[in-house]
């Protein structure tokens, strides 16, 4: 027997999904609405390191692990809200899998926009 996937999880995750909307000459502009936090593993193997100031620092892609049935879709966007990573912002950039519904994988790009929450 697999064992669960809850007994790795060392980050929480808040998720965001982007509102898009267009003015009159065609102009996106996007809100974000949060939906839920979930637990997560965050793989850091899978993160490229860069030469940075003094050494080498982690950027790009990022790949992290959860619930096989968390809502997470291609372009919401990844808050870490507790963990070793916790204050990274990610962007996620594939389509989410679940390999043999045992967890959801979810692969992510360092997010640089505004996180501008929706009005309430």
């Amino acid at each position: 027997m697999r064992p669960k996937i809850e007994g790795l999880f060392d980050s929480e995750i808040r998720l965001w999904r982007p509102s898009v909307t267009k003015d009159k000459v065609a102009q996106e502009s996007r809100t974000y609405s949060q939906l839920t936090t979930v637990g997560a593993v965050i793989n850091r193997s899978q993160t490229p390191v860069v030469p940075a100031d003094g050494g080498l620092a982690p950027t790009g892609a990022v790949r992290w692990y959860g619930k096989p049935t968390i809502d997470v879709q291609i372009r919401d966007i990844c808050e870490v809200i507790s963990g070793p990573d916790a204050g990274a912002l990610w962007e996620v950039n594939q389509i989410p899998v679940r390999p043999r519904g045992h967890h959801t994988q979810v692969d992510c790009i360092d997010f640089h926009g505004v996180l501008t929450p929706e009005e309430s």
